[in-house]
Parts: C-alpha cells; structure tokens; sequence
C-alpha cells in the first residue's frame, strides 16, 4: 500500500539507481537538470500511460481511466489519484501522481503477486510488452554480499534489498530525469514508473515536507 513517506523512499533509490547505472554504461551522459520546467514536457509524449498528456488536471485523469475500465477511487491525502483494475490480465493497483501547481507528473502501477509466486513471469511479460511498444531498453541487475546471481537465494535477496532487477527506457536525449522504469520491488511485486521532468520537483516538494 502506498504512503507518503515508503514512496518518497522509494522514489529516491529507484532514481539514484537509475541514473547511476546509465551513467556507469555512458560516461558522456550529461547531467540531469533538476530545475526542469513545464515545457519540456511537450518533448516527454513517447513515453505516456494510455497516452494521458503529461500536466493533465484532475477530471480529464479520471475520464481517461474510467474509460479504460479502470476503478477510480478518492484522492488520497497526497494529492494523487488511487485506482485499480487489470493490465495484460493481471491485477494491477496505481496512482496517477499530481504536482500542485502543474498537473499529473508521474504514473506509479503496481501488478501484484500472492507473496511473490510468479513474479518473475509477469515482469518478463512486462518488459516484453514495453519492449515491443518502445524498443529494446537497458537491462540491470546486480546483487550485493553475501548474494549473488545464480545462487538460489535470488529471491531472498531481493526481499531484503539486496538484489536488484529493474529495466529502464530514458527520456529525450538519453534524459535520465524522465523516462520509464520497471522494475522488482522488495515485495516481489512489479513496479512500472513513468516519470515527466515534472515529477523531480514535486518530489523535491515532498521531501521537504516529510519530516
């Protein structure tokens, strides 16, 4: 279940973990540009959840996913917009995340699993089907001591945050600040990220409030 505090959190590593290990493969990456403003949004269209235009106000959201068979529920107490249903027949919870002053700057989705069984499968699945959309992205995976790939203990360790499985497609330009990321959470569920250059600020503005 979401909280504001466990997706800030969350929000952090999976950027610094994405920005570090395109950065590690292309050291002529420039650096992300944290102060990122609205227009450049209109360079972010290829990577949208049901092609819902980055700073979308709050009606035109839940239109959309209503119209997509998606149950909508209450704005929940960070601003963001809950909802539920089925993506590639799995059982898929989400949040359309909003800016205060700037509209929808994130899509979160969630595909759950029954203590992880088939979690794997679905996240092959996942990234065959964004592949297909978007192209080949880049695949990571590392695993910290005393694990390691092959061991039998994957699952273990990715439960305790020590083995980490994600793909990422960046945004324009090789934009680490924007893009696409799926990736295995700590439950063994599957997370997929889209994130507008909109959603660093916002992130910024809830960091400051979180303590």
């Amino acid at each position: 279940m979401k909280t504001a505090m466990k997706h800030l959190l969350r929000s952090t590593v999976l950027l610094l973990a994405f920005t570090g290990a395109t950065r590690a493969q292309d050291s002529t990456l420039k650096e992300r540009t944290p102060n990122s403003t609205p227009s450049r949004t209109a360079g972010e269209i290829r990577y949208r959840f049901l092609d819902i235009p980055w700073a979308s106000q709050a009606s035109k959201i839940r239109a959309e996913l209503t119209s997509h068979g998606f149950t909508v529920s209450a704005t929940d107490r960070d601003g963001d917009i809950p909802f539920s249903g089925r993506i590639l027949d799995h059982e898929v919870s989400g949040w359309a995340m909003m800016s205060p002053t700037n509209g929808l700057a994130k899509f979160q989705i969630v595909f759950q699993t029954r203590n992880g069984v088939g979690y794997r499968d679905i996240y092959r699945e996942v990234v065959t089907t964004m592949t297909q959309k978007y192209g080949a992205g880049e695949d990571h995976a590392w695993f910290e001591s005393p694990y390691e790939s092959g061991d039998g203990y994957e699952d273990t360790a990715i439960r305790v945050d020590k083995g980490h499985i994600f793909t990422t497609w960046a945004g324009p330009g090789g934009d680490t600040a924007t893009g696409l990321i799926v990736d295995i959470s700590k439950a063994l569920s599957i997370d997929v990220e889209y994130e507008s250059s909109l959603w660093h600020k916002e992130l910024e503005r809830r960091r400051s409030k979180a303590f």
